[in-house]
């Protein structure tokens, strides 16, 4: 399925807010930040953990701590 950006967004959007019980964009914008940390975090390990890191992973984590260093800036907690 093919989907343009601007229906995806609005799809998970409104996925987000009947999942939380919560139309606010605050709200599902804060659940988003705490998951994409966790997930930032997950996928260094992923490609750590086989040993041997390639430059293009070597610049894929670099991408991934530049967003953990930018949400640990908003975020004081990752409880939901």
């Amino acid at each position: 399925m093919v989907f343009p950006f601007h229906a995806a967004r609005q799809f998970f959007h409104s996925f987000m807010g009947r999942y939380l019980g919560k139309e606010d964009e605050n709200s599902i914008r804060n659940v988003t930040e705490k998951a994409s940390m966790i997930a930032y975090s997950r996928l260094i390990r992923k490609l750590r953990k086989h040993g041997t890191v390639s430059a293009a992973d070597r610049k894929i984590i670099g991408r991934c701590m530049n967003k953990i260093a930018e949400l640990t800036e908003k975020l004081d907690s990752l409880a939901f």
